[in-house]
């Protein structure tokens, strides 16, 4: 829905009259609607931000979390931010599993049976789990300050052990499939 909106207001423009629109209205001393410029245009930067949404869910979907931060803390990124990432990252687990507990709850209390009750749940379990939210970051706030609260909050990351001996299999695999492919074209002397 947020690319819709962003590509919509790419598409449709105000223009002059007298320019040549695929669709448009005048609207006073100008014109309102889609160029084709703007059509190419528009459609480009949607094609883009969808390959960049696939490209952060693959690696969202992918990577650990933990091997995310130790790049971002390889990287120089500012340890608030890292240690932000990670508490956030974190907390929408809690949050979502305190959420299905109560929704669970309400559920089997016939909760949800009719469309005052819809309301009145869904609007129970918000504040419910803000309330929860609250008080469990509070405790996670009192745990981190009663064991320094100024040291970073760390998590181990995993030792990896180099993988050149694979990029040598693959580089060996991907020249013997070269060679044969040559063969098979009689491209080889």
């Amino acid at each position: 829905g947020f690319m819709i909106l962003a590509t919509l207001t790419i598409f449709i423009g105000r223009y002059d009259p007298g320019t040549e629109m695929l669709v448009g209205i005048s609207l006073g001393t100008h014109g309102y609607g889609v160029t084709a410029a703007s059509a190419v245009q528009g459609i480009s930067i949607c094609l883009r931000a969808l390959g960049v949404v696939a490209s952060m869910y693959f690696l969202a979907m992918n990577t650990p979390m933990t091997d995310i931060t130790g790049v971002l803390r390889q990287l120089h990124v500012p340890e608030l931010l890292v240690e932000l990432m990670e508490l956030i990252y974190r907390f929408i687990f809690v949050l979502y599993e305190t959420m299905h507990r109560i929704h669970t709850a309400q559920t089997s209390r016939l909760g949800y049976d009719g469309l005052v009750n819809v309301y009145h749940s869904t609007g129970t379990l918000a504040a419910m789990l803000f309330v929860r939210a609250w008080q469990k970051s509070d405790r996670v706030y009192a745990a981190l300050e009663s064991r320094g609260g100024g040291q970073s909050v760390r998590t181990l990351a995993e030792e990896y052990e180099s993988g050149r001996a694979v990029y040598l299999m693959c580089a060996a695999a991907a020249a013997l499939q070269f060679a044969a492919f040559c063969m098979e074209r009689g491209l080889a002397a």
